[in-house]
């Protein structure tokens, strides 16, 4: 700018710092939120969780459900299940 003084120029650059800081604390601020709004579900459903296991409940899926339907899948005609190390998708 034509005209202003030093003082002035060197206020107008910290002005813009000052914005440009105040910016991306604004956006530190609404991740940080985001991150603890995130870390109190989880801490919830931590809580949920041993609470149902305390119950002894448990979760309403187990791996005891899935695994029959899981082995099955790849089953070919007069197996038990799938072979875990895949050969039965080999060609012989």
């Amino acid at each position: 700018m034509e005209g202003d003084t030093p003082v002035t120029q060197q206020l107008k650059t910290l002005q813009g710092r000052l914005v440009a800081s105040a910016q991306r604390l604004d956006e530190t601020l609404a991740q940080r939120k985001t991150f603890e709004q995130i870390a109190k579900r989880l801490r919830e459903e931590r809580l949920g969780l041993q609470n149902r296991a305390r119950v002894g409940k448990g979760p309403s899926w187990s791996c005891a459900d899935t695994a029959p339907s899981v082995t099955l899948l790849g089953a070919q005609p007069g197996e038990q299940g799938a072979r875990p190390d895949g050969a039965h998708t080999r060609e012989p």
